[in-house]
């Protein structure tokens, strides 16, 4: 489903919210507002800033759910 730009920015605080008061990791707060706006997970990638999309891969990587990549440093799109 696509969501229009207003959808898109709600999107995203609600990500921000989730993650900021009630402490949960980038990957729930996903998930959360995947199931919120009825999003598929798998298509909602492009709805998420790329600071987001870091994030969560750093919350991959911290569940062993993918390999850390030594070629690319994350400060270096920062």
């Amino acid at each position: 489903m696509s969501l229009n730009l207003l959808k898109k920015d709600e999107f995203i605080a609600y990500i921000e919210q989730k993650v900021i008061e009630e402490k949960s990791s980038y990957l729930d707060a996903i998930l959360a507002a995947c199931e919120e706006f009825d999003v598929a997970p798998e298509s909602c990638r492009h709805l998420l800033p790329r600071p987001m999309v870091e994030q969560l891969e750093v919350d991959f990587m911290d569940l062993n759910m993918i390999k850390p990549d030594p070629k690319i440093e994350f400060l270096e799109f920062i």
